[in-house]
């Protein structure tokens, strides 16, 4: 049962990890983090496709769990907290998520507001606020799919794998439904090309991509050595003839020139 109004209920941030990398991130305020506010044996989050929902504490499906955070009490019973969420379902529908800008951190914090007052610790969601200044480098399909969501379904996979169980890879292959999305595919094109053919290529030193740089590099180093023995050439004349008109002296000296 919900709590009674007038009778404190706590209000527990759970935070998850989504990525290996939070075991270095986490001690310098950052990481890849799922979030859920916990009240009265419930834990409420947010996901794309889903939008509000609740599931059993400390048990985000694939996430793993990493700490909780007293976030302090709420003494205002079951109806105060379902007006509460009532309030945001609107800000955070199931069309409304982006990964960056509103995710399930940004609900937390929300919810938290409205029931504590204050928000959840500004490290849950540092790197995702952080990557809000480049969003508009990533692909809008990217922004849309949550990394957790209701009953465990998600497409998401950017560029960071969600950690797998004892025995397995936590590589891209191991994201929740097995899948990986490649972030640039496509020809492309290399930088003495256009596009097309000359863009696919193999990567290997020996083939014929390889050799035809090398001797594009070839050609180019010799066009400078010869441009500098122009030069060279260009201030011994001019040395001879200024020898010329000076007399024995100059002539040493372009002789000196020449020489050098």
């Amino acid at each position: 049962m919900y709590g009674r109004k007038g009778i404190p209920t706590e209000v527990t941030l759970n935070v998850y990890d989504l990525s290996p990398v939070n075991e270095f991130g986490h001690p310098i305020g950052l990481g890849v983090f799922h979030s859920g506010l916990e009240v009265d044996g419930r834990e409420y989050t947010f996901a794309g496709g889903g939008g509000i929902f609740d599931h059993e504490p400390r048990k985000a499906p694939g996430a793993r769990f990493r700490e909780a955070v007293n976030m302090g009490s709420f003494t205002g019973g079951s109806s105060s907290l379902s007006r509460a969420i009532d309030s945001l379902r609107e800000e955070f529908g199931p069309d409304r998520y982006n990964v960056l800008t509103r995710n399930c951190n940004s609900f937390s914090s929300a919810l938290c507001e409205e029931l504590v007052g204050k928000p959840i610790p500004g490290y849950v969601n540092r790197l995702a606020w952080m990557g809000s200044w480049f969003s508009c480098l990533m692909p809008p399909g990217m922004l849309g799919d949550a990394p957790v969501n209701q009953g465990g379904s998600s497409s998401y996979n950017a560029g960071y794998s969600m950690l797998a169980p004892p025995g397995r890879s936590s590589g891209p292959a191991a994201v929740r439904g097995g899948g990986s999305r490649n972030a640039f595919q496509g020809s492309g094109m290399t930088l003495a090309g256009s596009g097309g053919s000359a863009g696919t290529t193999s990567g290997s030193s020996t083939g014929g991509t390889g050799t035809g740089r090398e001797g594009e590099l070839s050609d180019r180093r010799e066009r400078m050595r010869m441009a500098a023995l122009r030069r060279a050439e260009a201030a011994s004349a001019s040395a001879e003839a200024a020898a010329g008109n000076n007399g024995g002296g100059g002539s040493a000296a372009a002789s000196s020139l020449k020489m050098s």
